[in-house]
């Protein structure tokens, strides 16, 4: 029973992991072609942005925000388990945010891109 029971925790934990990833468009193929206001069309207004010296401009989008568990105690229903002897809910750790950062050239067009996971958006 503990096999079955350990398999099947492993297999929802392993599908949470494949379909965590999904978020993740491939943009290889709009390199060289999306422009600036293209990227604005699709995706929506930039979490931020930065204009360079040299004329390229970097843009971040939030594409997946995580989640912050839970940090305060008394608000898990812990001070209660500990009066009345029930356990506490097991919360779970916090996840970042999931971010696609685009590059795009003097030209507007997009040079590169890169998808990052963090608490805290970037300040440019």
């Amino acid at each position: 029973m503990k096999t079955i029971l350990s398999f099947l925790l492993l297999a929802v934990m392993l599908a949470g992991c494949a379909t965590s990833s999904s978020s993740q468009k491939d943009m290889t193929g709009k390199i060289g072609k999306m422009t600036y206001d293209q990227a604005v069309a699709e995706l929506g207004s930039p979490a931020s942005t930065l204009d360079n010296p040299n004329g390229e401009r970097m843009a971040e989008w939030l594409v997946q925000r995580g989640t912050s568990g839970i940090n305060n105690p008394a608000k898990s229903g812990a001070a209660a388990s500990q009066r009345f002897g029930v356990r506490p809910p097991v919360a779970a750790p916090p996840s970042p945010s999931q971010y696609l950062r685009m590059v795009f050239g003097k030209d507007g067009v997009l040079t590169g891109y890169n998808y990052e996971y963090r608490q805290t958006p970037t300040t440019f």
